[in-house]
């Protein structure tokens, strides 16, 4: 996996979807976690990409959520989060819709699209709601119009997929790819749909034998509402 490939928003909701499994105690970075940050987003786009498939954006948010709450909690240990498999294959999978599209960075919508077909859970509860993978690639065809991301900030500009805060974020780093250090976080909620977000170290260490994620020491932004 190649980060650099990775659009700025992208790269964010990567590491907003890690920062929420720290918070959440959570052993497993998982597409669940992905999922719920990208229904979160400030701006919709992945709630109206699933709108405009046919599912229940509404529905899918409530079932990531319960799907979270399932999830096993850590109590303690040395902060080490694992890569799910599930998320393993959906980067991949999003890499690969990337590059047959003539894309040059992997957006949003893609990790959207690949959840639908590697996500585990996560495609279970999307597949439930209506949104299917060939209903939500045709959605992502009619807001592209053609267009390809040619650069790393390709979902900055206005218009739906207008990012909500602006500046890209630092490196992030998932097992697949050389050690560095990545942003981490942990979260609370500050509303219904609004939350604030405390600042905590955090380093990761990407291992592909252990698929594992350690936490440190460098500072990290969270998704919000988690």
């Amino acid at each position: 996996m190649n980060l650099d490939l990775y659009s700025d928003r992208a790269k964010q909701a990567v590491q907003s979807a890690q920062s929420l499994a720290l918070a959440r105690r959570h052993q497993q970075f998982a597409p669940e976690h992905l999922l719920k940050v990208l229904l979160e987003e400030r701006d919709g786009l992945a709630r109206n990409l699933i709108t405009s498939a046919g599912g229940d954006a509404a529905r899918a948010e409530a079932a990531t959520e319960t799907a979270l709450k399932k999830r096993a909690q850590v109590e303690g240990g040395s902060g080490q989060l694992y890569l799910d498999g599930d998320t393993a294959r959906v980067f991949a999978a999003a890499e690969e819709a990337s590059k047959t599209a003539g894309d040059a960075f992997v957006t949003t919508e893609r990790l959207l699209s690949a959840i639908t077909r590697e996500g585990g859970t996560a495609r279970e509860i999307l597949k439930s709601v209506g949104a299917t993978p060939d209903k939500l690639d045709a959605a992502i065809a009619d807001i592209r119009k053609g267009k390809t991301a040619d650069s790393a900030g390709a979902e900055d500009g206005p218009g739906p997929a207008a990012r909500a805060e602006g500046g890209p974020p630092r490196a992030v780093v998932v097992p697949h790819a050389a050690p560095a250090r990545e942003r981490s976080g942990r979260t609370r909620r500050g509303g219904a749909r609004q939350g604030r977000a405390e600042r905590a170290q955090g380093r990761v260490r990407g291992a592909i034998a252990t698929r594992e994620i350690r936490a440190g020491d460098v500072a990290g932004s969270t998704p919000r509402g988690a």
